[in-house]
């Protein structure tokens, strides 16, 4: 696909510009407590405010972008009834995104003439797989801007009443859900801003190739599978969160342990905890990767939870401090606009001319 320059002032010879809708159901707050309620409420009222400013620096295909909480239109809200009826509960409103994507057309190789309707179809496919991937792209990174706070279900990419792409489900990092905040929490987390985290992402390659390399670009792409994972097992957001965690802060094979623990006290500031946290964090890690934990089915009939209450509260709390810690290291990088980063050992010597 060719990049376009952003084309709001005009059009560009060669490029062709579509105006495209996205349909996503954003989860409400009406039956959250109220001191919850306010918090994931400012959070995803900045995200939705900044989403028009984050999706253009996400593709220069993207500009004019507008944002709207309204009901879509009949065949659109079928479409949604049909994937769950859920989405008709208050638990959920509809929020369009507008915007116009700018593109070359991609030539269509057709086969025996197919259907006039089908290749026209075929054609507008492309800005809207541009808007519907900036949005996922948006909605990843949602957790480092607003953690806690951003929850869709599966949404639409629409162009003249046809659904072309679908936007994938997001659900919000457990560990992040203001009731279950502490005010001392370590490490300490906060919220940012979309177009500032969006920026950082794009200035550290995120759009570069499918294939991560740098030390922090390993670490954002190991976070997007935690976030990716949603409600799934805590086993596998463990996994995820400490690899992302091993890329950011240890280099090669040595005490990795070791490692972890003292490089996240350097980068994060000091823990008040009695014990070495980070370091009962990798031991958990290792017992659950080598095999040695007690690892749940694929399909259960039992609850986990009744059955050994201590091992899935400890692998629970692990795998969520796991997650805070993780996305804590990225806020920093985000904050002081880092795009690189090397850990070295030095040391400081006096003398005398006297000895």
């Amino acid at each position: 696909m060719s990049t376009a320059p952003n084309n709001s002032a005009g059009t560009i010879p060669g490029f062709v510009t579509q105006t495209v809708d996205a349909w996503l159901p954003v989860r409400t707050t009406v039956f959250d407590a109220e001191d919850c309620a306010r918090i994931v409420d400012t959070g995803i009222k900045a995200f939705l405010i900044e989403l028009p400013q984050a999706l253009p620096i996400l593709f220069n295909e993207i500009a004019d972008v507008t944002i709207s909480v309204e009901e879509p239109p009949a065949t659109i809200a079928s479409y949604f009834i049909r994937l769950s009826s859920i989405v008709t509960l208050p638990l959920f409103r509809y929020v369009r995104v507008t915007a116009k994507v700018t593109f070359e057309p991609s030539p269509i190789v057709s086969v025996n003439e197919p259907d006039p309707s089908l290749k026209e179809l075929a054609a507008l496919a492309e800005p809207a797989y541009y808007l519907g991937r900036a949005l996922d792209l948006a909605l990843d990174l949602s957790e480092l801007s607003s953690p806690g706070c951003v929850w869709t279900a599966k949404g639409v990419v629409v162009i003249d009443g046809n659904i072309l792409e679908s936007i994938t489900e997001k659900v919000c990092i457990s560990e992040f859900n203001p009731r279950d905040e502490s005010t001392n929490a370590w490490p300490p987390v906060g919220s940012l801003s979309l177009t500032s985290t969006v920026r950082w992402a794009r200035s550290i390659g995120m759009l570069n190739a499918p294939l991560a390399t740098s030390r922090l670009q390993r670490a954002l792409a190991a976070y997007t599978r935690v976030v990716g994972l949603g409600m799934k097992t805590d086993g596998e957001v463990l996994f995820h969160a400490m690899q992302g965690l091993e890329a950011f802060y240890c280099d090669g094979i040595g005490d990795l342990r070791r490692q972890l623990a003292e490089k996240s006290k350097l980068w994060l500031g000091p823990t008040n905890a009695t014990v070495n946290v980070v370091g009962q964090l990798y031991d958990l890690r290792s017992q659950y990767v080598h095999g040695a934990a007690k690892l749940q089915y694929r399909h259960v009939v039992a609850d986990p939870w009744e059955h050994d209450e201590k091992a899935m509260t400890r692998l629970s709390s692990g795998s969520g401090f796991a997650a805070r810690l993780l996305v804590a290291s990225l806020q920093k990088c985000i904050t002081e606009c880092v795009t690189d980063l090397e850990w070295s050992f030095s040391f400081t010597t006096s003398r005398s001319n006297t000895i």
